[in-house]
């Protein structure tokens, strides 16, 4: 038996000219995302990098924290992965982050675009490069993984295993 999967991209941009953009933008990817899913969509890409200069990225873990318990509340949340396409993704510990928050993958689009402008002119190809930081964010990850005693990322996804300290409840 065959499995179709459709991808649907969401744009988590938002108006930098309306402070009060950010929280409507964020409810807005939600209800794009519920809507995607009901009309057939099994993969949701949310991707902050298409920004310019009168529109600023939703961050990656806001989005990715609210649409994963927006799906929940809707009942839809099993009926679709989360990829996040991100330019604010650097370092493990965003990773770690976002997976941590709902997202069933990660891609670092800065972070993978600065590494081919900055690679050595004589590669012909930036692979060497490219893998070495992938693996670099898998080492970290499996590093922030062992320190809380899990032992998969399954284990892991969605376990909400980070507090914020310091920031507003809401």
């Amino acid at each position: 038996e065959s499995v179709d999967f459709k991808m649907c991209k969401i744009d988590a941009l938002f108006d930098i000219h309306d402070l009060g953009n950010l929280q409507k933008s964020i409810q807005k990817i939600c209800i794009e995302a519920e809507e995607k899913i009901k009309s057939g969509c099994s993969i949701i890409v949310l991707d902050n990098s298409l920004i310019s200069k009168t529109q600023a990225a939703v961050p990656s873990l806001m989005g990715v924290g609210a649409i994963h318990h927006h799906l929940i509340s809707v009942g839809l949340r099993r009926r679709a992965s989360i990829l996040v396409n991100g330019g604010d993704i650097i370092e493990a510990h965003h990773v770690a982050c976002l997976l941590s928050f709902g997202a069933d993958a990660v891609y670092p689009s800065l972070s993978m675009e600065s590494i081919h402008a900055q690679a050595n002119k004589k590669e012909k190809d930036t692979y060497k490069s490219k893998k070495n930081f992938l693996k670099a964010l898998d080492s970290g990850l499996l590093k922030i993984m062992s320190k809380l005693g899990i032992s998969t990322v399954n284990s892991y996804k969605a376990a909400q295993t980070f507090e914020a300290l310091g920031i507003h409840k809401e």
